[in-house]
């Protein structure tokens, strides 16, 4: 559903110890990640993470690919229903745990709750301010908004 509204700039949180993906260039295809090509990704992205000694799992991750947990999946979904998400599971060899994501199939268009817009050689983030505020209000981590 596309419905007009106050945008920001959605960006990672600095400074918190959150777990870094490793070795996804080979299972990651990037180019994939958009509506039109959604439908030939794998159900499920199995990824390497490496975590520290202090860390936590955050709303959203930002590299090398926007990620959201669960719980912040849900809150997308009830903003835009037709949202495409793909199923990630990150694993940490060394700890041996796991964890589940969702990465979402992103547009670049604007009019969606959220979507990306090409900036440089990269994309950054865009989300409509009521869902910002619904994350925030759910107190979702992991991410600042800017103007």
């Amino acid at each position: 559903m596309k419905r007009a509204g106050k945008f920001l700039v959605l960006e990672a949180q600095e400074g918190n110890p959150v777990p870094r993906i490793v070795q996804w260039q080979d299972k990651v295809d990037l180019p994939k990640l958009y509506r039109e090509g959604c439908q030939s990704l794998p159900r499920m992205l199995m990824l390497d993470m490496e975590t520290g000694m202090d860390f936590f799992y955050p709303d959203f991750l930002f590299h090398p690919v926007l990620l959201v947990s669960r719980e912040a999946m849900e809150v997308i979904c009830l903003y835009e229903e037709g949202m495409a998400f793909c199923f990630c599971a990150l694993f940490d060899r060394k700890r041996e745990e796991g964890i589940a994501y969702y990465c979402p199939v992103l547009p670049e268009e604007e009019g969606h709750v959220l979507y990306r817009k090409r900036k440089g050689n990269g994309f950054e983030y865009r989300i409509r301010l009521d869902l910002a505020e619904s994350l925030l209000r759910r107190e979702a981590s992991g991410f600042v908004l800017k103007e």
